[in-house]
């Protein structure tokens, strides 16, 4: 949404783009927590052969760039433009923008939560890296094969549904589907975590309308309802804090109980927005799958009329 548009003021996140609702959680407790990142949270790739710079062109290139011979340090929390061929470098892009992202967190009225896609890829333990690994033990490896050896024995395993694959290989991960009550449960936790540094903050959830197509018509289809099936869940679902006693009561939609008098929690329908009233391709990218700016403008100018 098109926020800049419209002159608000904003703040993206801080952690880069997340479609995955584990993730996306994560990296609230971060920011709601204020917790740095350190060299113990990164993880390592080196450059493959195959990618070294052949000539002096190259190899002027590769210096001038944030990729260097022996690899980057990278986050699995974190989009690839903070990864760095150096630790400091890496930890200091990193947790500037966490700092920054913590300020806003507490001085903010609203955060909006837009999830992608219920698909996620998360990392494999050490125990079945190194079965991983040792299946190429019978048979002669290529430079490829070493290279790609090389790249996953250098991984932070840690079983975590990732933000970002950092293009490692797949053998890397598991891919899987995150039920509605798993990412519900991640996120309730999150937006607690939230209102505890920010009583005041009101969330307002989204469904991202663009179609990830990678994984299939069915399976993205099944994909989207799970996370409109989480989202009505946390909606209809809220938290009441009492002050004076700390404690939380939850409503229950399912025991016919109304919803608090002022929710903190709201959902807003971009997805049924977009394809449904705005349905026609011309609203639409070149690529048939992203929104297009006139797309963007129209979900904010909705977004203006009903919260301003």
């Amino acid at each position: 949404m098109t926020f800049l548009w419209c002159l608000f003021a904003f703040q993206t996140n801080p952690f880069g783009v997340a479609f995955h609702p584990l993730p996306l959680a994560r990296s609230l407790h971060r920011l709601a927590s204020e917790t740095p990142y350190t060299a113990a949270d990164l993880n390592f790739a080196p450059t493959p052969a195959s990618a070294k710079a052949s000539t002096k062109e190259e190899e002027r290139n590769v210096n001038s760039s944030n990729v260097s011979r022996k690899g980057l340090y990278y986050s699995l929390d974190h989009h690839s433009k903070y990864s760095h061929h150096e630790v400091a470098q890496c930890l200091e892009l990193i947790n500037a923008d966490l700092a920054l992202g913590a300020r806003q967190l507490r001085q903010a009225k609203f955060l909006f939560l837009t999830l992608g896609t219920s698909w996620g890829y998360s990392v494999l333990d050490d125990s079945t890296l190194e079965r991983a690994v040792a299946i190429e033990g019978g048979e002669i490896m290529t430079e490829a094969k070493l290279d790609e050896a090389a790249l996953l024995a250098g991984q932070r395993m840690t079983g975590d549904v990732v933000a970002n694959c950092h293009r490692l290989p797949g053998k890397t991960f598991r891919k899987h589907m995150c039920s509605p009550s798993d990412a519900a449960a991640a996120l309730r936790g999150a937006i607690e975590a939230c209102r505890r540094v920010n009583p005041k903050l009101q969330v307002v959830l989204t469904v991202s309308p663009v179609r990830h197509w990678r994984d299939g018509a069915v399976e993205n289809s099944r994909s989207k309802a799970s996370l409109h099936l989480a989202i009505d869940d946390l909606v209809q679902n809220q938290l009441i804090h009492d002050d004076a006693t700390k404690g939380a009561l939850r409503v229950a939609s399912s025991e016919k109980q109304s919803l608090p008098e002022d929710p903190f929690i709201s959902y807003f329908p971009s997805y049924e927005l977009v394809l449904d009233d705005l349905r026609d391709y011309r609203f639409f990218n070149e690529d048939m799958l992203h929104p297009s700016e006139v797309t963007s403008k129209s979900l904010t100018e909705h977004i203006s009329c009903v919260m301003w």
